[in-house]
């Protein structure tokens, strides 16, 4: 395999609280660290920016929580990946209208700090789909081209 055929993908596991904002700080640390690295591509746990409902099912029974700071951190973190030229996959709540539950999501975040697509997870566990989540409905496909540059693609 040439070098050009190569890419470091960085795995990170940060802590998951019920603060987007304590966890967006730690995405980013991460996100400059796997960067630092070498790394083209970092990808994180489900529910890291926002928080999950896993242990947190008190916090978040209702959903009556502010969706403003998720919004806010998942912003500052697709312009550190702008700013550092790093492909993101961030897991958090994604916001549905009405009563609608959110979907579990993942963010795919590109080089240039766009949100290029969203993986709504489809399998739920029986807590999650009878409590807290809507389930997805469409896999979100994400390939590397092979370029020296390390692009990625994201197609249907």
């Amino acid at each position: 395999m040439s070098t050009a055929e190569k890419i470091r993908i960085a795995v990170a596991q940060t802590e998951v609280t019920t603060d987007p904002r304590a966890n967006g700080t730690a995405i980013r640390d991460a996100m400059r660290h796997a960067a630092d690295q070498g790394a083209r591509l970092v990808h994180l746990g489900e529910g890291a920016l926002s928080g999950y409902a896993g242990a947190a099912k008190p916090h978040y029974a209702g959903w009556r929580i502010d969706w403003a700071p998720v919004t806010e951190q998942l912003h500052r973190t697709m312009a550190l990946a702008a700013e550092l030229g790093v492909w993101v996959v961030a897991g958090g709540n994604h916001r549905l209208s009405g009563d609608h539950w959110p979907h579990n999501s993942l963010w795919v975040i590109d080089e240039c700090g766009e949100l290029v697509d969203r993986y709504d997870k489809r399998f739920l566990s029986h807590a999650e789909i009878t409590g807290f989540y809507t389930p997805g409905d469409t896999p979100a496909p994400l390939r590397w081209t092979g370029s020296a540059s390390g692009a990625f693609s994201v197609s249907r």
